[in-house]
């Protein structure tokens, strides 16, 4: 009886230690699952944070700038500067002479044919006063086309373009007026053109505009004064 005794006393701590060694498991393997939801939950948040803050980081980067274009006066090779407002930029004094060439030719020619051309080329580098001034030109019973037609033809020859710096340039030219039939000369007479410009970009111009005027070459004054042949420049 007694070996009887001891057979189940043994079976009983047999069965008591299995019993702890799987509680003891089970706690092992709730420990692990808590801490692998807790590691889970961690990676979650920082992937969370660093997200939002690529966010932040990024929406300046998507907001739309003006710019301007910087020309460079030696080898001609353009390039775009990204600024918050318009500012004014400085180029090279052979990219201010064409510009003054390009405008007074335009300003101051008159031909039926290219008329429309030459008028839009001037309002696309004039300020608003500027343009105004110009279009009047073509309003009322005095109008150019109305008083010249097909049968009057301007045409300009500069002869030198001098640049004094802050953004002020003369421009000496001749004008000869004609028949388009003519074979003489015509009448020459000579001026001198005082212009204030400036460039600026606007992004509210349409490409096509943009493209004929990249750099934002703006005239805001003009004056025209009629010059004695052979007074010196």
């Amino acid at each position: 009886m007694q070996t009887s005794n001891n057979g189940k006393n043994y079976h009983e701590s047999e069965l008591n230690k299995d019993a702890m060694d799987w509680e003891a498991s089970r706690e092992f393997e709730r420990q692990r699952s808590e801490r692998k939801a807790w590691f889970v939950a961690f990676c979650s948040c920082a992937v969370s944070i660093l997200l939002a803050a690529s966010i932040i980081f990024m929406m300046p980067l998507k907001t739309t700038e003006p710019y301007v274009v910087h020309v460079n006066d030696r080898t001609g090779e353009t390039s775009i500067i990204s600024v918050m407002d318009v500012k004014k930029v400085e180029l090279g004094e052979m990219v201010d002479k064409s510009w003054l060439n390009k405008y007074v030719i335009a300003h101051e020619s008159y031909d039926w044919h290219t008329l429309q051309k030459d008028y839009d080329d001037v309002m696309l580098m004039s300020s608003p006063q500027i343009g105004k001034d110009y279009d009047a030109l073509f309003s009322g019973e005095d109008a150019l086309d109305k008083k010249y037609g097909d049968k009057i033809r301007i045409t300009v020859d500069v002869g030198s373009i001098t640049i004094h710096g802050n953004g002020i340039g003369t421009v000496r030219y001749s004008k000869t007026m004609k028949r388009p039939e003519e074979k003489e000369e015509g009448t020459v007479t000579h001026w001198v053109a005082t212009i204030a410009y400036e460039y600026l970009i606007d992004e509210k111009k349409l490409e096509n505009e943009r493209i004929k005027n990249p750099v934002g070459f703006t005239v805001t004054s003009l004056r025209n004064d009629p010059e004695m042949v052979g007074s010196k420049p």
